[in-house]
């Protein structure tokens, strides 16, 4: 679908909100949390939203994001639904979606599943990367191994999606092979391993940390801990204190405009922004 001006203005309202709510419970925690992607794009040229943008993104270091996960369900005021596979385990996401109750964004490729689909705020975990760049590309195929068995485990479209520019007669034969042996395995099993290895550095003193699995979302270290404040949609909110030099080595090409063919979001599948619409 597309957005109409109305309903993007709808939805970044929505986003707001939950954002909010996230700040109220870390605040109330002592927990750290800190803007990235698009959303640090948006308050560092604009102090909110990019103008197509339809998502919020938060980050955090590995000790704040578990304790979030443990924590903020108690916290988190009924409206709102920390979406997790230890709250739901059919999730086929690996990280943190704060989805607000009464909403729906479907996506396509989860149109079918029955899970909470309410509009979101995605938090992802941030780990150690080693400083050695042939180090840092095992870690991350090691995460993007594990991260994609526990997707395909739960997904089998996911497998679809991995051997689709395959010749048919030898895709089908694989995917029914893969889908065979990954289900010899509990999901719970992946998620560990996932887990394990998103953090296998995070008792070295590494120069950076990430989401692992994407090889240029990296933020140094000392920069997210402790973050510094900016202003989004007229919210104070947590961000790298080197913002901009966050930026540029994620967005080589960064800028506060882009053709409309680059401008890219989300665009769900169904958007309801109550159930009695």
């Amino acid at each position: 679908m597309q957005y109409t001006d109305s309903e993007l203005n709808r939805l970044h309202a929505e986003l707001e909100d939950i954002l909010k709510e996230i700040i109220r419970v870390c605040d109330i925690l002592d927990i750290h949390y800190f803007i990235q992607g698009g959303t640090a794009i948006g308050a560092f040229f604009n102090k909110g939203f990019v103008p197509w943008d339809d998502d919020i993104d938060l980050g955090m270091l590995r000790p704040d994001y578990e304790r979030f996960i443990k924590e903020a369900p108690a916290i988190l005021s009924d409206k709102y639904f920390l979406q997790h596979f230890s709250t739901e385990n059919l999730t086929p996401f690996y990280f943190v979606k704060v989805r607000k109750s009464g909403t729906l964004f479907v996506e396509e490729p989860y149109k079918d599943m029955k899970i909470h689909q309410g509009i979101f705020v995605d938090v992802f975990p941030y780990d150690n990367v080693p400083d050695s760049t042939g180090m840092e590309v095992i870690h991350r195929r090691a995460v993007q191994y594990f991260e994609g068995a526990f997707k395909r485990r739960q997904m089998a479209s996911a497998i679809r999606e991995s051997i689709g520019n395959l010749p048919r007669g030898v895709a089908l034969p694989i995917f029914f092979l893969w889908r065979g042996l990954i289900c010899l395995f509990p999901r719970k099993l992946f998620y560990k391993l996932l887990t394990y290895a998103q953090g296998a550095f995070n008792k070295k003193q590494c120069k950076y940390v990430s989401i692992v699995k994407m090889p240029l979302d990296q933020i140094a270290y000392n920069s997210v801990n402790p973050p510094v404040l900016m202003e989004f949609e007229g919210i104070s909110v947590l961000a790298p204190a080197d913002v901009e030099v966050y930026l540029r080595h994620h967005y080589p090409h960064l800028s506060p405009t882009l053709p409309k063919e680059k401008q890219v979001n989300h665009a769900p599948y169904i958007l309801f922004f109550s159930l009695e619409q």
